[in-house]
């Protein structure tokens, strides 16, 4: 029994330590801003490999998926930021031009939310199918919705979740350094019992698999 205990014992330990690596690993490789994406990417292919115990490589698969992924990761993250980009100016205008017609402005505030929503359901999915599945750009995104969609009810806990999160690092103090790897844990396990629906495990990873 003490064997049995000590053995989970360091392998908790280093999941600790491969969560602490990815987290600093991320932030390092997100510092010019337009690599998020590809950091992204490469932070949840490492996390998922760790969840299906494939691979305890983690700063190995980190930069083999960054790599790999880099081009399309990163056009991801440019039209993800374009795309927020529009949504915030439509809504400031909203704002800006409510005493115009206050009903029109009304409908398509609530259009430009409903469509936000959309598009946040959609980038939760969007990274960790881009590390775990070889797909086009436009079905990466396509599927991203889909799953945001069907999956409704993971989606709603993922979004709460990662809210409270990021709220509990805004106001405590040092946390924001350690949130990225509580994250990439946390969804990473999500993200495995809503990915292993559709993925048929090989003998080189999951990575070659389409959706």
């Amino acid at each position: 029994m003490r064997k049995l205990m000590d053995s989970r014992l360091w392998r908790g330990v280093g999941y600790v330590l491969d969560y602490f690596f990815l987290n600093m690993l991320w932030i390092l490789c997100c510092i010019p801003v337009f690599t998020i994406g590809a950091a992204t990417t490469g932070a949840y292919y490492a996390s998922l490999r760790l969840m299906n115990e494939d691979d305890d490589a983690v700063i190995r698969n980190f930069f083999k998926s960054f790599k790999s992924n880099f081009k399309q990761a990163t056009l991801l993250w440019l039209l993800v930021l374009l795309v927020a980009a529009f949504l915030a100016l439509d809504i400031f205008l909203c704002f800006r031009y409510s005493q115009v017609s206050q009903t029109l402005i009304a409908v398509v505030f609530i259009m430009l939310v409903c469509i936000a929503f959309l598009v946040l359901l959609t980038v939760l999915y969007l990274f960790p199918l881009q590390s775990w599945f070889d797909n086009t750009l436009m079905a990466t995104l396509r599927n991203a919705l889909v799953l945001g969609v069907h999956h409704f009810g993971w989606s709603i806990a993922l979004v709460l979740s990662d809210a409270l999160v990021i709220l509990i690092a805004l106001c405590v103090k040092g946390m924001i350094l350690f949130a990225p790897g509580m994250l990439f844990a946390w969804n990473g396990f999500i993200f495995k019992r809503i990915f292993s629906q559709y993925i048929s495990q090989t003998s080189e990873g999951a990575q070659n698999n389409d959706i």
